[in-house]
């Protein structure tokens, strides 16, 4: 899971978003590429990025992860790795690139920010576990997490006005989108979902988070 941050928490990352440039970008246009060289971690102000490993010959290329508003994404650049997805543009948005060495510097002199970084991390482990969940438990997992990182709370209900395809889940759920797509209509059916144009609204968080154990 991208590394989420909240600067004006931390006084040493806060100086280098507000010295950094806004950069926009259009829905489908790439930031960078699969093995490029790495100089700068990026800050999502608007929109949303979705991290991918392109195709080849025999598998086709699928979303890995996606970047939420206040994330960071391009870690590589705090070691000067080659970058190891596409990062693109998953609708129109905003990014703020930040030097990767400044960055490094910001992260080890910040206790807050280190210790949202280990959480994020604990966070990667416990998608792992999830992955021998049974295939609807991960999709269930997988809308509660963009709903945390994306949603707004409507009274009981949660909103998530990005839009994110069934392939897009499916691939973060390590799913079919057919399996994924009966997934939703089967919970749209039970109420327990509300698919809207451009959003997705969880209408009962708690059915979801049933179904994350294996529920119904």
């Amino acid at each position: 899971m991208p590394l989420r941050i909240i600067p004006r928490r931390d006084r040493k990352v806060n100086r280098l978003v507000k010295r950094a440039t806004e950069v926009r970008y259009r829905r489908s246009q790439v930031i960078f590429s699969r093995g490029e060289a790495s100089e700068a971690v990026y800050l999502v102000r608007e929109g949303h990025i979705r991290l991918s490993l392109p195709g080849d010959g025999h598998r086709p290329g699928r979303t890995v992860a996606v970047v939420a508003p206040w994330e960071l994404f391009g870690e590589e650049a705090l070691s000067g790795a080659p970058r190891r997805y596409d990062a693109v543009a998953g609708e129109a948005c905003i990014v703020l690139p930040l030097s990767g060495h400044r960055m490094l510097q910001a992260l080890r002199g910040s206790p807050k920010t280190l210790s949202v970084f280990l959480a994020a991390v604990e966070d990667d482990l416990e998608d792992a576990r999830a992955s021998r969940n049974t295939t609807r438990a991960r999709i269930a997992r997988v809308l509660l997490t963009l709903a945390d990182r994306f949603g707004t709370e409507e009274g009981k209900r949660i909103r998530i006005d990005h839009w994110f395809t069934h392939q897009a889940i499916a691939d973060l759920a390590q799913a079919h989108r057919s399996t994924v797509t009966t997934a939703l209509n089967d919970w749209i059916y039970e109420k327990v979902l509300r698919e809207e144009p451009r959003a997705i609204v969880i209408t009962r968080p708690g059915a979801l988070r049933k179904a994350t154990k294996g529920g119904t």
